[in-house]
């Protein structure tokens, strides 16, 4: 009997449902455990600090160490008679004794994070800052205390003589203060209804200062590029003066000519039209002179150009021979022997 093959199950022959299932379940799964690595903090050791008041930091706000973020805020609880601020920080950050922390603004919106000014040896008595070693932006407790002060310095009765006397002088006052203040009532008016619009205009002021924060470099060699032109114009200010005043004499003697020689110009203006209708109504007399100038040009340039000397050909017809031989005669007397060579043709 022949032997049967088993075919081995592909992935086509399982059911899509269970498939389906065991995807989502995977996937279920990574981001469980995504969400639980976040959620524990791995990696991260946990400090403490103690602040005399929350300063409306909250939990996810930043800390970080001259600029660098090295962790977040967790928590924040009351600890008695002042706050306990709980931060997941990274574990190679190294806290000494005396270090240092406070809440600060990181943004003129009220955004705060936590800044740590690692200090002293060792290591933190139970990884916690004390509130000898930690400030807030501001103190309420302190604050009221210094208002208090003031005010019990303050003469009550020389104060309810001031009052009196500003009720006197606003019975004199004029009309037009309630106009001025429903016009600043409409203005309050016109920033309330546009505050969206005022909000976009801070969202941009941010965004170009960030462009500026980024084009650093760029601005500082722009900069530099600036104070080296300055230092060149400084440099030469002679020759720069110079040709400012080179530049107010071309233009007082542009302005010479074409105002105070205003005939002058006109005229040579009117001259120059006169000449070019000239040239237009001779156009076929100056083609033709074009035309045969540059044979006579060659010809005296062919005359002129042997030496210095006029070198030109006559007809032999007007002089006979005769005449030649009697002029050849003398050749020998003169002494012309290229001369007397024709003289000897003539015996």
């Amino acid at each position: 009997m022949a032997a049967t093959q088993v075919r081995k199950r592909v992935l086509e022959d399982r059911s899509q449902a269970w498939l389906g299932a065991l995807a989502v379940l995977t996937l279920t799964a990574v981001i469980a455990a995504t969400t639980l690595l976040t959620t524990l903090n791995l990696g991260k050791t946990t400090y403490f600090a103690d602040f005399l008041q929350a300063a409306s930091i909250r939990s996810g706000d930043e800390v970080s160490i001259a600029g660098v973020p090295v962790g977040t805020v967790e928590d924040t609880a009351l600890d008695g008679d002042h706050v306990m601020v709980s931060m997941k920080i990274r574990h190679d950050v190294v806290l000494g004794s005396q270090t240092r922390a406070a809440i600060k603004l990181s943004t003129v919106l009220g955004a705060r994070y936590v800044e740590l000014k690692p200090a002293g040896d060792g290591t933190l008595d139970g990884r916690r800052i004390t509130l000898a070693h930690t400030s807030v932006p501001y103190d309420l407790q302190k604050l009221l205390q210094d208002s208090t002060n003031t005010f019990e310095d303050v003469d009550a009765q020389r104060f309810a003589q001031s009052m009196q006397l500003v009720s006197t002088q606003l019975r004199d006052v004029p009309s037009v203060l309630p106009d001025a203040l429903a016009g600043v009532q409409s203005l309050s008016q016109v920033i309330a209804e546009r505050r969206d619009q005022i909000a976009g205009l801070l969202r941009s002021t941010a965004e170009i200062a960030e462009i500026l924060g980024g084009q650093q470099a760029d601005l500082a060699a722009l900069v530099n590029q600036g104070h080296q032109l300055f230092g060149e114009v400084v440099a030469r200010r002679d020759a720069v003066q110079r040709l400012m005043e080179a530049a107010t004499t071309l233009v007082s003697t542009a302005r010479d000519i074409t105002v105070g020689d205003h005939a002058q110009l006109d005229r040579l203006l009117g001259d120059i039209r006169q000449v070019t209708a000239m040239v237009g109504d001779h156009d076929d007399l100056l083609r033709n002179l074009f035309q045969a100038m540059p044979l006579s040009m060659r010809n005296v340039a062919n005359a002129t150009g042997s030496g210095p000397f006029l070198d030109f050909a006559l007809p032999g017809g007007l002089l006979v021979d005769s005449w030649m031989c009697a002029i050849s005669g003398r050749a020998e007397q003169y002494r012309w022997p290229e001369r007397y060579q024709y003289f000897k043709d003539c015996e």
